[in-house]
């Protein structure tokens, strides 16, 4: 048999902390990708993003 997936109703809190944590990974990203270069390492882009 199949169950559904339980969903949980999100506060405005929550939802907030939710968008917050979305914008800052989207900025990680963009780090990422700016230092993404020929000769560049995975070490020195995660050096930058973390």
């Amino acid at each position: 048999s199949y169950t559904w997936p339980r969903f949980e109703i999100k506060t405005p809190e929550v939802i907030d902390r939710i968008r917050r944590a979305a914008l800052l990974a989207g900025k990680a990203l963009d780090v990422a990708l700016d230092a993404a270069n020929p000769g560049t390492t995975t070490t020195e882009i995660d050096d930058l993003v973390i």
